[in-house]
C-alpha cells in the first residue's frame, strides 16, 4: 500500500498485483484510492479450476518459472478466497484469463481497463 502510495503521489498510475483474495485485503487499496481521490479499479482474472491446476502442472514440468505456487497453494487459494461483494463488482473489470495468451499481450485487450482508469488515449491504434 505504501508503494502504490508514492507511485500515485508521484503522479503515475499504480498497479498492485496480488491474488487479493480477502475482502479486507482489497478494502485497504480501495479506501485510500478513494482518500487520495484517484481512480481505482479491480482486474478480476478469470480461469476455471481446471484450467488452473492445467497451468500449474505445464508450470511445474517446464521447470523454468520462477513462481513456487504449486497445487498445494491453489488448493489453500480456493478455500480462502472471498468473492467480490456488490460494491466492489462496480470497481471490478473481468478479464478472461482463459483466452490465449497472445490475445492477454495484445494491448487493445487492455483497452477497458485503460478507459477505467482514464488513459486510453495512450494506447496504440
Amino acid at each position: 500500500l505504501a508503494l502504490a502510495e508514492g507511485v500515485a503521489a508521484a503522479g503515475r498510475i499504480a498497479i498492485v498485483d496480488g491474488t487479493f483474495l480477502r475482502r479486507r485485503q482489497r478494502d485497504l487499496f480501495r479506501a485510500r484510492a478513494s482518500e487520495l481521490a484517484i481512480p481505482f479499479a479491480i482486474v478480476e482474472f478469470q480461469a476455471g479450476e481446471t484450467a488452473l491446476r492445467a497451468r500449474i502442472a505445464e508450470r511445474a514440468a517446464r521447470a523454468t518459472d520462477a513462481s513456487e505456487a504449486d497445487l498445494a497453494v491453489l488448493d489453500q487459494q480456493l478455500r480462502a478466497q472471498e468473492a467480490l461483494g456488490a460494491d466492489e463488482r462496480a470497481h471490478a473489470i473481468r478479464f478472461d484469463a482463459e483466452a490465449p495468451l497472445d490475445r492477454a499481450r495484445d494491448p487493445a485487450s487492455w483497452r477497458t481497463v485503460f478507459s477505467w482508469l482514464g488513459i486510453a488515449d495512450s494506447l496504440p491504434p
